[in-house]
């Protein structure tokens, strides 16, 4: 009976144990972005002039237009300063990248990847990068977008940044205000032959935001098309110990064309056991489904390093640690309580 009661706190260490090393994810991050903090507080106001060919209607509040080859197209934005102020408004194109786990950047936060999209906006489309406006004035910018004589295939995607910025004499912070106002331009129709399909390009181990540790799968969208209600399943079996896997679904993400991004699968409270993994792919978009199969490497290095900065795993690991040694010391007081008793007995019996 005894024997049980041991074997019974052995077993419950080693289940323990397993606990630190082996352990499934199942979540996925979604990143978004507020282009103006607090919009009663931005220092100037717009509106687009959205023509009547405008694709979805005017009702918008973004262009989406469909050009033609070698046919220059003129598009307007309203501008009004409400201040006291004279107000000085810089203007640019920035191609749509898009956010790590899904997600469109508008604001020129990631950089452009010029071998996925070699022609960026600015070829293509020319706004002027300055603007001044006297109190309570109102103006119209003009855009101009030519596309040239060979018209580009699928969609291109970019955003028309107004700012301003206004210093704080009190703080002397400066705050900057930024409106991006969606372009989304159609070129010749993108036959279904034609798509390449999201790509892998390997994985990388990193410290993401917030200290947290991830496994992070390079995707590229290689077609210059706009991708939305897209799901991506992935999942990171160990070659030699099928128990040990890693996962994560992202459902609902938004791509942008031309573009590529990471996939972050969290490790939260697992340890990463270094090794051979095989990986498996699954996106669905409302163009295609694709499955992607590949082997991938995690390097002791790597691992070593994510374990020793996982901040989640180390705390998680140093409270079964902790209640491990709380068990071990309580078999072995049990024991020697046991065998205490025991000498007494034998003595007894002796005297």
């Amino acid at each position: 009976m005894k024997r049980n009661h041991f074997q019974f706190l052995m077993s419950i260490i080693l289940v323990m144990f397993s606990m630190i090393t082996v352990g499934r994810l199942s979540q996925g991050s979604v990143s978004a972005q507020k282009i103006v903090n607090d919009e009663s507080k931005a220092t100037f106001m717009l509106m687009p002039e959205l023509p009547k060919d405008n694709i979805g209607g005017n009702h918008l509040g973004y262009f989406n237009l469909k050009l033609s080859a070698d046919k220059t197209r003129q598009i307007r934005i309203k501008v009004y300063n409400p201040t006291d102020k004279v107000l000085s408004i810089t203007s640019e194109v920035k191609d749509a990248t898009t956010d790590d786990n899904g997600g469109i950047d508008y604001l020129g936060l990631h950089k452009i990847d010029r071998n996925l999209l070699p022609e960026v906006g600015n070829d293509i489309v020319k706004m002027p990068k300055n603007l001044k406006l006297k109190p309570n004035e109102t103006k119209w910018v003009t855009i101009k977008i030519n596309p040239g004589k060979n018209l580009f295939a699928g969609q291109k995607l970019m955003a028309l940044n107004l700012s301003s910025a206004e210093t704080d004499t009190k703080s002397s912070i400066n705050n900057k205000f930024v409106y991006a106002i969606g372009l989304v331009l159609n070129g010749t129709d993108l036959k279904k032959k034609e798509y390449k399909t999201i790509l892998s390009d390997g994985i990388k181990t990193r410290i993401i935001k917030d200290h947290k540790a991830a496994i992070s799968i390079k995707l590229k969208n290689p077609d210059p098309k706009f991708l939305s209600n897209v799901k991506v399943t992935a999942s990171l079996q160990n070659d030699k110990w099928h128990m040990i896997h890693y996962d994560n679904e992202l459902k609902n993400i938004k791509i942008a064309p031309n573009s590529s991004f990471y996939d972050d699968l969290l490790l939260s409270e697992l340890r990463l056991v270094p090794g051979l993994y095989k990986m498996t792919l699954n996106v669905k978009t409302d163009q295609y489904t694709k499955t992607i199969h590949k082997y991938v490497k995690i390097t002791s290095s790597d691992a070593s390093y994510i374990n020793r900065n996982n901040y989640e795993y180390l705390k998680f690991r140093n409270i079964i640690l902790g209640v491990l040694g709380g068990l071990i010391l309580i078999i072995i007081v049990t024991w020697l309580l046991i065998r205490r008793k025991r000498k007494r007995r034998l003595n007894a019996k002796i005297s």
